[in-house]
């Protein structure tokens, strides 16, 4: 799904600077260029959320851990 999401965010990014080229720029950057800069956004797209995910996972292992402490001291 991450994945799925990153690519079609690419490729909206991609297609909105497109189409502030003109078509000469668009000729000379070619289909190769756009897909090689579509493929670096997603990548990267994906490198952010891989990071945010982790980042998440790991406060939702503290809090569970502060919690758990909470309960044995509690009992």
């Amino acid at each position: 799904m991450e994945k799925h999401i990153s690519r079609e965010h690419a490729r909206r990014i991609v297609s909105e600077f497109r189409s502030g080229l003109s078509s000469e720029v668009q000729s000379e950057i070619g289909e190769i260029g756009f897909g090689t800069l579509e493929m670096m956004i997603e990548s990267a797209l994906s490198t952010q959320v891989s990071t945010a995910l982790e980042e998440t996972i790991g406060d939702l292992q503290q809090s569970i851990e502060r919690a758990r402490q909470r309960m044995q001291e509690s009992a």
